[in-house]
């Protein structure tokens, strides 16, 4: 995708179609899919179910943005026609920034499955959370000394114990 933002980027920033509106949206969101990035790989390498959900969370945030930018730019195609082929390269920047960011929100969900067994794009991100236990230890004044989330499985129908051993379990 760095090739082909590469490779369009320099027909559009000799061109009078390329406003500076245009320049910012695209800086913001190539930024915002830079970040997204690393910490989606931060969260892979930490197994951290919390940052996976928060990288889903802000990545389909820039897709709803990138969107918005995408139908500003059909807008003006219709509006400058002579302008169509410079227009539709920016276009193409767009989706391909959008794309990097969706390759960050593949990379969560894939370790929120390794990591808690569901498959996110059959449930929603707060039914994750919520089955998840977060574990918080820290002072009296509020202060936070460690903080886990701990993936944890619900089970509608735990199995039978055997009628020897074990008659009761605590925790």
């Amino acid at each position: 995708k760095a090739r082909k933002i590469a490779r369009l980027s320099a027909p559009i920033r000799s061109s009078s179609a390329a406003d500076d509106e245009w320049l910012r949206d695209i800086k913001d969101l190539a930024a915002r899919a830079s970040t997204l990035v690393r910490e989606a790989l931060n969260a892979f390498v930490r197994g951290e179910l919390e940052g996976a959900i928060d990288v889903i969370r802000q990545a389909n945030a820039l897709g709803r943005q990138s969107n918005a930018v995408s139908n500003v730019l059909t807008r003006r195609m219709s509006e400058q026609p002579g302008e169509i082929a410079v227009l539709l390269d920016m276009l193409s920047v767009v989706r391909a920034v959008d794309r990097v960011a969706d390759h960050a929100g593949n990379l969560s969900e894939h370790l929120i499955y390794i990591v808690h067994g569901t498959d996110v794009r059959h449930t929603t991100l707060d039914q994750i959370e919520r089955e998840a236990l977060h574990v918080t230890f820290g002072r009296p004044n509020g202060e936070v000394l460690w903080q886990k989330t701990i993936p944890v499985m619900l089970v509608c129908h735990p199995p039978r114990w055997p009628g020897f051993g074990a008659t009761a379990t605590r925790l």
